[in-house]
């Protein structure tokens, strides 16, 4: 068995195609009970055979508490075609273009997530837009719900942030605020790989807006790496450092290792042709 994904899908986004268009009849998170979702795959010689082993595997774990009061796992589902198969990954392959398009529509996340889909309920001058902020991310499982929950800890603590909460209806506790965040997660359960979007809606005026986005990109590269190095984690998984994180190398390696990193670099490619200007930040 293969544990390849975990996701769980805030509510009002829903799956759509590459074009932003409204899946029908797909299924999505909306609704499911507990905390994340994970997207198992089975694979073996014998197609009878695996389906009672996974069956079993899934009785068991169903049945299984994580403590006195708590169920380990509260649902589950298994697919009993190609069909149900495909229907089941366009739930997980779905999220990026989902909240995407998310970032297009002229509503916050607030007013969707109180299931204000009219733009008239805005009150907010000026109105919002939205940016989505992306990270690859490496740390341990047992780790991830500890991560969030400070990270999301330290960006309530900032002036003028709101984090959204998804599983409350009624969101804004005051309007004294300039920026709403709301943070979506999935990932590679095997890998220990963690995707962290986090989608910001901004409430500042037009001259105001690159400025806007640049500062808290800043703040969040901050508040991610800082607290993902501290959990022993890596601020990079499959995506590598390329030219975003060439400055955060400086975070999670010392300087004598970035001096071998880099004698290593320049006895393999002195004239800097291979690949220039990426991974390690400069001396």
């Amino acid at each position: 068995v293969f544990p390849h994904l975990l996701t769980k899908i805030p509510p009002g986004v829903l799956p759509m195609d590459s074009n932003g268009n409204l899946l029908q009849n797909q299924p999505s998170s909306r609704g499911i009970p507990g905390d994340v979702v994970v997207l198992m795959e089975s694979s073996g010689s014998n197609t009878e055979l695996d389906a009672i082993r996974l069956e079993t595997f899934l009785t068991h774990i169903i049945n299984t508490t994580a403590d006195s009061s708590m169920p380990l796992v509260v649902d589950a589902a298994l697919s009993m075609d190609s069909s149900q198969e495909a229907a089941m990954w366009n739930v997980r392959e779905s999220v990026s273009v989902s909240l995407m398009e998310l970032c297009r529509q002229n509503i916050s996340i607030s007013n969707i997530l109180s299931h204000k889909t009219n733009t008239n309920d805005v009150q907010k001058q000026p109105h919002p837009f939205k940016k989505l902020y992306k990270y690859d991310l490496s740390i341990s499982f047992n780790q991830t719900d500890e991560f969030l929950s400070d990270l999301k800890l330290r960006f309530s603590q900032l002036e003028g942030v709101y984090v959204l909460d998804y599983n409350k209806s009624n969101q804004i506790e005051d309007g004294n605020h300039h920026c709403e965040l709301m943070f979506c997660c999935f990932g590679h359960v095997a890998d220990e790989n963690l995707h962290l979007n986090i989608v910001a809606t901004f409430y500042v005026n037009d001259q105001e807006r690159e400025k806007a986005i640049q500062s808290m990109q800043e703040i969040l590269n901050h508040h991610v790496f800082d607290l993902i190095i501290s959990k022993r984690g890596s601020i990079s998984a499959e995506h590598g450092i390329g030219q975003q994180k060439r400055a955060a190398m400086k975070l999670c390696r010392s300087e004598s290792e970035l001096k071998v990193m880099r004698a290593i670099k320049n006895a393999l490619d002195p004239n800097d042709i291979m690949n220039p200007g990426k991974v390690l930040p400069e001396a």
